[in-house]
Formats: C-alpha cells, structure tokens, sequence
C-alpha cells in the first residue's frame, strides 16, 4: 500500500462515511503540516523581522534598472529575465537613455533617435527587429559619427494604418523625408537585412546626398530567402497571425529554422535582451504580429532583382559586410554580387549568421569604422 502522511489518514478517518451525526464537534484546528520539510509556523515578530532582511539583502544585490524617465524593456512583464538580479548591459541602458522623437508623416509615425559627434550616418535595420538591434555597435559609432536610428514603419513603436506603404520604394521615401526633416547635407549608411534593401532604394532616390554605404547580410539579385515566400502567402491568410504568435510561445520554434535558427550561431542569444525587445511583445501584443505581416507582405522582389543592374549606378564605395554561416544570404552569393557595383569590397564576419551586429558587435563596429574612416 502506498504511503500516506499520518495527517491524511487521520483526517480522512474523521471524514470517514458512515460516522455518526451527533459526534461532537471540535474547535476547528490550524491545518496540519504533511510534510517534515516545511517550516513551522513562526510569530508575526519574526515574519517582520524576516522580511526587512529579505528587503535589505535585496537592496544590496545588483538590480535591473532603467534611467530615470526610460521606458522599461518591452515585455520585462510577461517574460522577467532568468536572472532577476543580472545587471543591465551599459549598451542597454545607454539605448534606452536616448531621447524619442516622432517623425509624423501622412501614411506612419516613425520614431528615432540621435546620439554622437561627426559625419551623420543614418542605421536602418531589418525584419523583424527595430533601431534596439544597433545598441551593441551604438557606442563605437557614437564616438567619430553622428548616429541617427529609426524604426521602420511596422515595426519597433511606428505608428501605421491600412494607407501605409510598405514596398521597399516606400519606405525610402519615409527615409528620405527624415533625412530632409534632419536637414542632413551629405550622410553615410549602415543597414543590414531588408533595412540595406531600402537604404539602396534611398541612395538611388538621394544620389546628391547618400554617401558610402554598410550592407550587413541583405537580399541578392535573383535569390529568395529561405520559407520568406511562403510566410509571405500564409501571412495572408486570416487565421496565420493568431497560430504564429501561439508559436512563438515555445522556445522550440523560436530556436527553429522557421523562426529564428538561422540568425544566430550561438542560439543562447535569442534569450535574454533579444527575446524581450522582439519575441515576447509578438506574443504578447496582437498588434505586433499584424505589424510584422504588414512588412513582410510588402517586400517586393522585383525591386530586390533589379539591382543585379542597378548596383552600377552606385559611385560611392559599398562595403559587403557578412556573417560567414547565414542560411539566409548564403555567402557564396554574396560573393557573386559584388562585381555589380562599381567600387565594393567584403569583410566576412566568423561563426555569425543574419545578426552579426548581436552575435560579433565589436567585429561589426571595427569594420565599419575602418571603412566609413578610409
């Protein structure tokens, strides 16, 4: 027979059917302990006392702050981190410390942020993330260029409608107009994935003013990316956005190669900061997803193609800058873009797939520096 605690079996005999109704009843009892481990009950005096002892160990331990009028991380409610007494990287907090300004134009609200000295260069990111993925190469850069890093609309904390533009064309005109609103005579660019796709729409569309260009791990003439064509269908489908939020709850896709497998090497990455800027808002905030469906539908690959003659209309110098592993944009075609342009080179980044500013961010840094300083 299994064993039971004897305080069960006491108590299911009182309970036992058959027992008389005019047993005497007892002054109710505190619940008994069923188990040896558990600590006896203790006076109101010492829960006090244990409690300011928790509350001055705590006080003393390293916390997770943000600057005085900075916003949180973005699902820190839904999805604390492991360690809740990790310190927050000083790339996080220096992000996080940077004043939001609003650019309002008739078709989205694009939000940015400005920060260093020197040459402007303008740093636009890809699908799916926002300008958070810059906070690792942000400081580096910040001390020899005037950073501008803006969210593109449909992702980050843009603002957009059902009158939003998302082909590539659209939205390098919305860079173009935060240029213009910057006042910006001549800029340099850094962008990667998607982001590299419209910042070469924008430096076609602003000849007079876009300068050398970064491209981080971006489509290539005549190649699509691996399962992007076909979120682009399901996306469209009405259901989809409800199953790929339910998805995303489980550490498995997330770590998939439908999900984000193939954009980083070392795959304890998409833990901590990176899950909860770009992963749990998704599950948390419908929104988010319809976001991200909005921009991926608008990826329009005729445009993509037609840089395989375009790239010649480029005069600044381009630097290719690759993660070595990327399943994405394989290197190998990487390689076979470069004699498109007039005057390009490539830095290949070891053991890194589609986010090498998150996976290798000082490698990052030291090529563009080196090349925007040449």
């Amino acid at each position: 027979m299994a064993w039971t605690c004897p305080a069960t079996r006491r108590s299911a005999r009182r309970s036992w059917p058959g027992t008389s109704p005019t047993t005497p009843t007892r002054r109710k009892q505190p619940p008994k302990r069923c188990c040896a481990t558990t600590p006896p009950p203790r006076s109101r005096a010492a829960a006090a006392k244990r409690r300011a002892a928790s509350a001055t160990s705590a006080t003393s331990a390293k916390h997770i702050a943000t600057p005085s009028g900075a916003p949180p991380p973005t699902g820190w409610r839904n999805n604390p981190p492991t360690n809740r007494n990790a310190p927050v990287p000083d790339h996080d907090t220096l992000y996080r410390s940077l004043p939001v300004q609003d650019l309002r134009l008739a078709d989205a609200t694009l939000p940015y942020r400005c920060h260093g000295t020197g040459p402007d260069l303008l740093l636009v990111h890809g699908f799916p993330l926002s300008g958070y993925t810059w906070r690792k190469v942000l400081p580096a850069l910040a001390e020899r260029h005037r950073c501008h890093i803006i969210d593109l609309a449909g992702l980050g904390g843009s603002v957009w409608d059902e009158k939003t533009d998302f082909s590539f064309e659209g939205h390098a005109r919305r860079l173009k107009a935060l240029v213009d609103h910057l006042g910006l005579q001549r800029y340099d660019l850094l962008s990667q994935d998607t982001g590299a796709t419209i910042t070469r729409c924008l430096a076609l569309m602003d000849p007079a003013r876009a300068r050398r260009q970064v491209m981080i791990n971006t489509e290539i003439p005549g190649h699509r990316p691996p399962w992007i064509v076909e979120y682009q269908y399901l996306m469209r489908l009405p259901f989809t956005p409800a199953v790929f939020r339910l998805l995303l709850k489980s550490r498995a896709f997330q770590r998939s190669a439908m999900a984000f497998g193939g954009c980083f090497d070392d795959l304890d990455l998409i833990d901590g900061d990176f899950h909860r800027e770009f992963i749990a808002p998704c599950v948390s905030e419908p929104r988010r997803i319809e976001g991200l469906r909005d921009y991926l539908i608008g990826a329009n690959w005729p445009t993509v193609d037609a840089f395989a003659t375009r790239h010649a209309e480029f005069h600044e110098p381009v630097l290719l800058l690759w993660g070595e592993d990327d399943p994405t944009f394989p290197l190998p075609r990487a390689r076979a873009m470069l004699p498109q342009f007039r005057d390009a080179r490539m830095v290949t980044i070891p053991r890194a797939k589609l986010l090498p500013q998150e996976e290798k961010p000082g490698e990052v840094a030291k090529a563009v520096l080196e090349f925007l300083s040449g």
